[in-house]
């Protein structure tokens, strides 16, 4: 399943000048976009699923395949789409994902210090590297900190750390497999076979997790990346 985070910007942009129709025609084809940038979909099935003519259309693919003068980016000469083999291409769509991702990362880690009071310099996501870990804050004697305290607070930066660095690995996969949806990658490496033979689904955020699973899935992730990232898997031997 395709899933795309739509950029508050876009409303802005010089599509949005050339009308509804090529603007809902370009939102369609984001939403069916795989991790690749291509919506494996034909035009008269996009305009079918919209509501339009046959030459509404024609017109709407038109302008995004034409180049934009106006547009604020300035690859492809505006370009918003490409016909490839299968579909359309979404011209930008792998940098805008990047930075979707990225922005993610940032805003869950946000929330993480927001909720659990973590001090701001307790240390930063690893937005693009997976073997980086996040540093943790260790009050030392004379704190003040009472021992109880002290052993919850490290407990719990402890398990921010980790999740922290779940998505660090998933984000690194995703980079490794761009064919895959970050979600679709999460859900396979948390994944696993229960004792008594049952298949136990995966899910896509760590939190609620076991500890158990979750240091599990981490191993998974790191010698999933280690696989792929290892010379014979380069040179495809």
């Amino acid at each position: 399943m395709g899933f795309t985070k739509l950029d508050e910007d876009f409303f802005d942009s010089s599509l949005v000048a050339e009308g509804p129709v090529a603007t809902a025609v370009f939102v369609l084809l984001l939403a069916k976009a795989k991790a690749d940038g291509i919506a494996r979909v034909a035009a008269t099935v996009v305009g079918g699923r919209l509501g339009l003519t046959a030459e509404q259309t024609a017109e709407a693919f038109r302008i995004l395949e034409s180049p934009d003068q106006h547009s604020r980016s300035l690859e492809h000469e505006g370009r918003r789409i490409k016909r490839v083999d299968g579909g359309w291409l979404m011209l930008n769509y792998k940098k805008r994902r990047e930075m979707g991702l990225r922005e993610a990362v940032r805003e869950y880690d946000r929330d993480r210090k927001r909720a659990g009071k973590i001090p701001e310099d307790s240390g930063s996501f690893p937005e693009s590297s997976a073997s980086a870990s996040p540093s943790v804050v260790v009050l030392g004697e004379g704190s003040g900190e009472r021992d109880d305290d002290r052993g919850a607070r490290l407990l719990h930066q402890s398990r921010v750390a980790k999740e922290r660095k779940f998505y660090a690995l998933i984000s690194r996969l995703a980079e490794l497999q761009p064919e895959k949806d970050p979600p679709d990658i999460a859900r396979e490496v948390t994944g696993y076979k229960a004792k008594d033979g049952r298949q136990v689904k995966g899910v896509v955020r760590p939190e609620g997790m076991s500890e158990e699973r979750l240091d599990k899935s981490l191993e998974d992730a790191q010698w999933w990346i280690d696989d792929l990232t290892k010379p014979e898997a380069k040179h495809g031997t």
